[in-house]
Parts: C-alpha cells; structure tokens; sequence
C-alpha cells in the first residue's frame, strides 16, 4: 500500500513539474483563458509569433473560421506547421486536410501569407504537406489550376506550384 501512495505522489509531483506557465493559454493581462489564435492576435506588434507549434486548437479554429479567414488567421495556421508535427497523427490529418480547404477557398491570401512572412512558416514543411494530400477527395488539379492563374513575383509561389505538381502526379 505504502509503494502505491509512493508511486501516486511521484506521478503527481512529475506531472506538477511538467507545466509550462508560459504555453498554459492563459492571457497575462486579464488573467482569462483565451484560445491559441486569440492568444496569438494579442501579442505585441513586434513578437508576432506563436506561443507553440503542432497546436490542433489553431487548427480547429481555422477550420470554424473557413468563412472569415483574415491575414492573421492565416499566419496563426501557416506558422502553426512544423516538421515536429509529423509524429503527431491526428495534427497531421486534421492540418493537412484543412490546409488544402484553405488553399482552395483562399488562394491568393495563402499566396501573400507565404511570400511576406516566409521567416516565420517553415515553408519546407509546408511544401511537404502540398505534395502530399492525405484525403483522397480533394481537388488538387483545381487548386494547381488556381495557383497557375496567380501572378506575382515570389519564389514561394513557385515552389508551391512545383509541390502542388508533384500532388496531382501522385494522385
């Protein structure tokens, strides 16, 4: 009995330590709870980065959000991605498909994002994710089609043209 009352209080104490303040979605200022994309939007002008990566929380928000997506919306889900995330099955699923619904519905602001905020997204990843659409129902030919009527002078849209072909090969 005494071992199991030892392993609890060690499991509680490692999970206590296991906490990071910084990353716990709480707003400092009000001391309220808001989501990652809020969290996100109200940091400083000059620290415009995300509190972490693999959020399926920012993903989520995106996918509610489908209708009204914005340029900070954009740049919340585009630096969202990481090479890190691979392991992460359900973040991977769930962001590659919303990825593509977003490209669809928004190609040119997905365009801008990528081209003005390529420090912060990890466009490789990003690259990957086009080359490799994991649902079997989208459209790639259509998004590849879209992406060839925009113009404007950015190497990104020409690397995500080429990843985007490589998409309708395989598909």
């Amino acid at each position: 009995m005494k071992s199991l009352i030892s392993i609890l209080t060690i499991a509680l104490l490692l999970s206590a330590s296991c906490v990071n303040p910084a990353r716990d979605g709480k707003n400092t200022k009000n001391g309220k709870e808001d989501s990652p994309v809020e969290v996100y939007k109200s940091g400083s002008q000059n620290n415009d980065t995300l509190l972490s990566k693999c959020s399926l929380d920012i993903i989520l928000q995106i996918e509610n959000d489908i209708d009204s997506l914005t340029i900070q919306k954009m740049r919340a889900f585009l630096t969202n991605f990481s090479k890190d995330c691979r392991n992460n099955v359900e973040f991977s699923e769930v962001s590659n498909e919303v990825l593509f619904i977003v490209i669809e519905k928004y190609p040119e602001l997905f365009v801008t994002v990528m081209c003005d905020n390529n420090a912060e997204i990890e466009c490789e990843e990003i690259y990957f994710q086009l080359s490799q659409p994991l649902h079997d129902l989208i459209r790639v030919d259509s998004i590849y089609n879209r992406m060839n009527q925009i113009t404007r002078d950015c190497s990104h849209l020409d690397s995500i043209k080429k990843y985007l072909q490589i998409a309708t090969e395989n598909t």
